[in-house]
């Protein structure tokens, strides 16, 4: 009935007491949306194809909880399903829509909302009256537009983008990251080495905590190194149809240039997000995974940044990880990865974030006493940290000594009273 036919509000609220885990989007419906949302997934490996399969899947979910709750609206016949799905299908193709310049930022006729208004706000006409329809439809269509790409929660639901008060969640996650190309000649150069977990545990004071904002990925707050572990939610961007269309400019464009792009100007910037599920595993694999490791090492030192990973929630098998690591790295190595004329040094979400973590590492020195302890990660005087070490040991060798005169002293005294 809610699909196909002629729903009541009461058949909506029905359908809202069925879990997530249940279709109510039926079949040919959701083979419509997944033939218009997504491109064919062309994948070896094997978790990340499975890794892209389940984010598509539950980005079509995404959209049947988002078109269960946008029509929570006090009238008896509401639209179907059927109807619903036709907005969202005039949309991805409205926001695929090629532009022949890179100059329509400002420009009403090019921008796709517009264009969605001219396409489907009549046909709501059958449902409501236009006063009944201006009460909710700037915020459906946003809505709808956040949907498609799996950044629409309800507004009591925990969202992994920062700002839940922006109007547009697709403008929301474009500020979770820098997004401008950059010359290899303004690349600083990095230290795989560096990044290991173990390496930056042992040697300094920083300790790694996980976040679940994805604009905290990679950033320091006092001694806290933020991780955002949920790499596979972000799985179903990685091929969707319209982060993945071949156009040079095309209309989705247009909306993810307005307010972040001085005007006219029109910037593509769909292969930043389309590479996020991608750009945050690898980052990871970095941080924990440089060196795949067998279970039966996991228990010496060689294994501690795998248990720094195993605490924060990351749960791979070793077989897993040594397979990811060869996706990621295309059987190269961590160092060839980290050159400055690599794309994830050029073209990366996430090139300005580990480039910061980098250098907040490598200028890191002591800012108190105990943390003269350590031996830092290129920046602390080594003279002064032997001297401290040193210092240290003839201290403890003092309060030992001191501690045994006081023994010695206080069983002499023992002694002489009992004679």
């Amino acid at each position: 009935m809610i699909c196909e036919g002629t729903p009541t509000r009461r058949h909506y609220e029905q359908a809202r007491n069925v879990g997530d885990s249940q279709w109510i989007l039926t079949e040919p419906v959701r083979k419509d949306l997944y033939f218009h949302l997504f491109i064919p997934t062309m994948q070896s490996n094997t978790l990340v194809f499975q890794d892209i399969i389940r984010g598509k899947i539950a980005l079509i979910r995404g959209l049947q909880r988002f078109m269960l709750h946008v029509v929570d609206i006090d009238k008896n016949v509401l639209p179907n399903f059927r109807f619903l799905v036709d907005d969202a299908v005039t949309l991805i193709k409205i926001l695929k829509h090629p532009l022949l310049s890179d100059t329509l930022q400002t420009v009403e006729e090019y921008n796709p909302l517009y264009h969605f208004r001219l396409h489907r706000r009549e046909n709501w006409n059958r449902y409501f009256s236009d006063a009944e329809t201006n009460k909710f439809w700037d915020s459906y269509e946003t809505d709808l537009c956040d949907a498609l790409f799996g950044l629409w929660n309800l507004p009591d639901q925990e969202s992994f983008l920062h700002d839940r008060n922006e109007r547009n969640f697709v403008r929301t996650i474009l500020g979770c990251f820098d997004l401008n190309p950059r010359e290899s000649k303004n690349v600083p150069e990095l230290d795989s080495k560096v990044f290991d977990a173990s390496f930056i545990v042992s040697n300094g004071p920083f300790r790694f905590t996980r976040t679940n904002f994805l604009h905290q990925h990679l950033s320091v707050e006092g001694n806290d190194i933020l991780v955002f572990t949920d790499w596979q939610r972000l799985a179903g961007l990685r091929h969707h149809a319209v982060l993945r269309n071949l156009s040079d400019i095309c209309m989705f464009d247009v909306l993810t240039s307005e307010s972040r792009y001085n005007p006219p100007h029109t910037i593509n910037i769909r292969s930043f997000i389309s590479r996020l599920h991608y750009s945050i595993l690898a980052s990871l694999f970095l941080l924990f995974f440089q060196k795949p490791i067998h279970h039966s090492g996991l228990t010496g030192l060689s294994g501690k940044s795998h248990r720094i990973a195993k605490d924060l929630g990351i749960q791979l098998e070793s077989h897993d990880i040594k397979n990811l690591a060869d996706e990621i790295l295309e059987h190269s190595t961590w160092e060839s990865f980290l050159e400055c004329t690599t794309e994830a040094r050029l073209q990366d979400p996430y090139m300005v974030p580990l480039d910061r973590l980098y250098k907040t590492l490598k200028s890191w020195r002591p800012s108190n006493f105990w943390e003269m302890r350590y031996p830092g990660y290129g920046s602390v005087d080594v003279v002064q940290l032997y001297g401290f070490r040193f210092g240290l040991m003839v201290g403890i060798i003092a309060i030992i000594a001191l501690a045994l005169t006081a023994a010695q002293t206080y069983t002499g005294f023992k002694a002489l009273e009992n004679n």
